[in-house]
């Protein structure tokens, strides 16, 4: 008989534990005590960062900065970019090119931003590209960005 009782505790056992599943699984979902968050408040437009932009390759590519704007912390440039003669013609090994954003204090620059863009055939329309001059909006630098746009290095 203590087999017989082993078996009726088992599936006692068995019962309940599917019985207490079945009510937590129909029980109303927990409701949180923690507040919402507050909206973000929109913070004041930060002064215009002066910036320059150049050519490192000016007998085979024109660049001009046309505007500035922001995207959340980033500030953006929109260049132009005139592919005037083949890249391969100012020692370019492709056509790709690389942009800085970088200041200049006593010939030592300091890098801000860094990318890579694809140039146009030579007498193809200007490209407009955005392209990172600050990663970090809050804390401009003292002196004006000079953006560099020339030859992107070998692989």
């Amino acid at each position: 008989m203590s087999r017989a009782r082993g078996i009726l505790a088992m599936a006692t056992l068995l019962a309940a534990c599917g019985r207490r599943e079945a009510t937590t699984a129909t029980a109303p979902p927990a409701t949180s005590t923690l507040a919402p968050s507050p909206p973000r408040t929109q913070s004041a437009p930060n002064p215009t960062i002066p910036f320059t932009v150049t050519s490192d390759i000016p007998e085979c590519l024109e660049v001009v900065g046309t505007d500035e704007r922001e995207d959340g912390n980033l500030l953006l440039a929109e260049v132009g970019l005139k592919t005037t003669a083949i890249l391969a013609r100012c020692v370019c090994i492709s056509k790709w090119l690389l942009y800085r954003s970088v200041t200049s204090t006593e010939g030592l620059d300091t890098e801000f931003a860094s990318g890579s863009i694809l140039a146009a055939e030579p007498g193809a329309p200007p490209l407009h590209r955005d392209v990172v001059l600050l990663s970090d909006r809050g804390h401009p630098p003292k002196q004006p960005l000079i953006l560099h746009v020339g030859c992107a290095p070998a692989p």
